[in-house]
């Protein structure tokens, strides 16, 4: 998560999470999350927790989101 998963970060760094496997590893969910004030190029994949931690406003926004598309799911 955070500044290491912006676009310009992987393109000159690689891929934070290229050597997840899904079958073996036990991963979290992550969120792309467009910044406001930021263009497209700053999006950043955020656990639920970084995002608490930075303390971030707008988590109602990601509870809404979550909730909808659980909706969706069903």
């Amino acid at each position: 998560t955070g500044a290491s998963t912006t676009l310009y970060a992987i393109e000159e760094n690689g891929d934070p999470g290229a050597d997840f496997d899904p079958e073996k590893d036990e991963g979290e969910t992550q969120f792309l999350i467009k910044w406001k004030g930021w263009s497209f190029i700053h999006n950043t994949w955020e656990s639920v927790d970084s995002l608490t931690q930075q303390k971030v406003k707008g988590m109602k926004k990601l509870e809404n989101f979550k909730k909808k598309n659980e909706e969706l799911n069903a």
